[in-house]
């Protein structure tokens, strides 16, 4: 880092180097692979989505912590992301445009399934450090996967 990007201990840092930090000089495909690299679910989700990344951590997350307990500004933060980051503008906003009824919060759900399976994992201490790269890109793909799996069901099960 230059002078010029120096800063303060504590800090929040400029988009730029936040991004920098997680993942050098990369492109959207370095950075997707590093995520599918993460030794770990919650490395995983630092890793995902810089720029959602960067809003979350800074504006969502770090005013919640200081007044949350950690878990419960993580949960509500991965909430948050899910309502209004993916479901209000994707599912809703068009429903409402087109005069549909809404469809259920999808992926509000699915990252409250993220949520809970990154604190269940950490407090397991489950860690896929030491394995083969294949090894953490299918175990954080399975991840993914399960997570929607069990949403899908909880969606389908609700609307029954």
């Amino acid at each position: 880092m230059g002078q010029a990007d120096a800063q303060e201990p504590g800090a929040r840092p400029t988009y730029a180097q936040f991004v920098a930090r997680l993942h050098g000089d990369a492109g959207a495909l370095r950075i997707v692979g590093r995520a599918l690299a993460a030794g770990s679910l919650p490395e995983f989700w630092r890793r995902w989505n810089p720029a959602y990344g960067y809003l979350l951590r800074y504006y969502v997350h770090a005013p919640l912590r200081r007044r949350l307990p950690a878990q419960v500004a993580r949960l509500l933060t991965f909430l948050l992301c899910g309502l209004v980051l993916h479901d209000l503008p994707f599912l809703y906003l068009p429903a409402l445009l087109r005069g549909a009824s809404p469809p259920p919060p999808f992926t509000t759900l699915l990252f409250l399934v993220f949520a809970l399976q990154a604190e269940l994992s950490t407090a397991l201490r489950v860690s896929w450090a030491g394995r083969s790269l294949p090894t953490r890109v299918l175990a954080n793909l399975l991840a993914i996967g399960a997570a929607g799996a069990v949403t899908l069901w909880a969606v389908a099960w609700v609307s029954s």
